[in-house]
């Protein structure tokens, strides 16, 4: 969301933009975990020192 209030240059959406503004947040929430999904891990010993 912060990032929509962000680059919509709105911290709380008139009433007539709150539809896309609620449907652009959404959209990012699903495109970010699809990318998340998808990341190659190429470092299997970084991954092993992190957890």
């Amino acid at each position: 969301m912060q990032f929509v209030r962000k680059i919509s240059g709105y911290r709380h959406p008139s009433q007539a933009n709150t539809e896309a503004f609620e449907k652009t947040v959404d959209n990012i929430s699903v495109i970010s975990r699809q990318l998340l999904g998808s990341l190659v891990n190429r470092s299997p010993a970084a991954a092993k020192n992190a957890g």
